[in-house]
């Protein structure tokens, strides 16, 4: 059974991370655990769990009596992205293929694709990143489509 702690910390943590990775905390920033409190209105167990937790991930450097540091993202860390993303876009395409959709069921797919091919030439990491999280909830969501019309008939 999940308690309250761990749904604060799961929460404190699933929003910071999307702040980083989304450049809303930009690299170099300087973060501080009371601020980080103040803002997700949590007690400081949870904030500072979800710290550790994304330090492990090198999202970010806890220097003790310092705060904390959004981390550069490394050229080694991009390439390990890539690889994981490209997993699972294959995987997400198969779902696709195999499935039968509608063409409005593929339209949030289309469009999500676009969005991708257009970034694909940028040569911002993280907005690729966010570009292709974007068509994989597409993805996910056209097979999820496809289910939902496959059970009604």
């Amino acid at each position: 059974m999940t308690t309250l702690r761990e749904k604060s910390t799961d929460s404190v943590y699933q929003q910071l991370r999307t702040k980083i990775l989304s450049n809303e905390f930009r690299p170099g920033m300087q973060l501080l655990e009371r601020d980080l409190v103040s803002l997700f209105g949590v007690s400081r167990t949870p904030v500072r769990e979800a710290l550790v937790r994304l330090q492990k991930e090198n999202l970010l450097q806890i220097v003790p009596r310092h705060g904390i540091r959004v981390r550069q993202v490394s050229l080694a860390d991009i390439e390990e992205i890539n690889q994981v993303q490209t997993s699972l876009e294959a995987t997400a395409a198969g779902i696709v293929a195999a499935a039968t959709l509608r063409a409005k069921d593929l339209a949030p797919f289309d469009q999500a694709l676009q969005r991708h091919g257009a970034g694909a030439r940028e040569k911002r990491p993280r907005r690729l990143v966010r570009r292709r999280r974007s068509l994989l909830r597409a993805s996910a969501e056209a097979g999820r489509q496809s289910s939902a019309h496959a059970d009604r008939q």
